[in-house]
This record gives C-alpha cells, sequence and structure tokens, in this order.
C-alpha cells in the first residue's frame, strides 16, 4: 500500500468513515475533518509535493484536488489545532499525536479500533 493511501486508510478507519466516501467530494462534516486530517497528516509526514497529495481525492467536478485545497486543508487542521477545537470529544492535537503514533508503529490500517481509545 502506498504512503498516501496508507494514511487515507488509518485516518478513515481511526473516525470510523469509510475512505471511499472521505476520498469523494462529498461536503459532510463526518467527511471533511477526515479528509483534511488525512491532506495534513500527509504534507507532515511524506515527502508528496500538494500536487501528489491532491491526487488521492477527488473534487467537485470529478478531477483530483488542487494544490491550493490542500494547502487550505492544511491551514485549516493547524488553525483548529491552535485554538484546541474538540472533534468527537477530543482536541485536535489529540487525534493528530494518536494517528501519528500509529503511523509511526507501521500498524495496519485495520488494527486501528484497538487503539483510538487506549
Amino acid at each position: 500500500m502506498k504512503e498516501g493511501e496508507r494514511i487515507i486508510q488509518i485516518v478513515c478507519n481511526y473516525f470510523e468513515r469509510d475512505a471511499n466516501e472521505v476520498k469523494s467530494p462529498n461536503q459532510l462534516r463526518e467527511n471533511v475533518v477526515p479528509r483534511q486530517m488525512s491532506m495534513y497528516l500527509m504534507r507532515r509526514n511524506t515527502k508528496l509535493s500538494l500536487t501528489e497529495i491532491g491526487r488521492h481525492f477527488i473534487g467537485r467536478k470529478g478531477k483530483p484536488k488542487d494544490h491550493s485545497t490542500v494547502i487550505h486543508s492544511v491551514n485549516t487542521i493547524e488553525t483548529l489545532i491552535e485554538c484546541g477545537w474538540e472533534y468527537q470529544g477530543l482536541e485536535m492535537m489529540d487525534h493528530v499525536e494518536v494517528i501519528e503514533k500509529i503511523l509511526k508503529r507501521k500498524t495496519e490500517p485495520t488494527m486501528i479500533k484497538l487503539y483510538r481509545y487506549a
């Protein structure tokens, strides 16, 4: 599994979302936050360019997300971390820390649920 796809799968399993929905142009908050988190973590933990990150996601016109969308997603997550915004009962920074620990362990994406509430 490619590094970018692995991050998407781990984030989706962590937030209990379907990866295809998160990668789609669907604008539901339940999908937008994991999508933005995936882009943020891909930017932070890989050497992928903004354009390469965008290719993992589909925009509203059926084309890959633009690099400017990736920049917006990264900036949004950084802002949410700075202001201590909570999502699903935890501050954004807590979510980032847990997911990055999972990424570093090279844990299989299917094992995520075991770590979520530990």
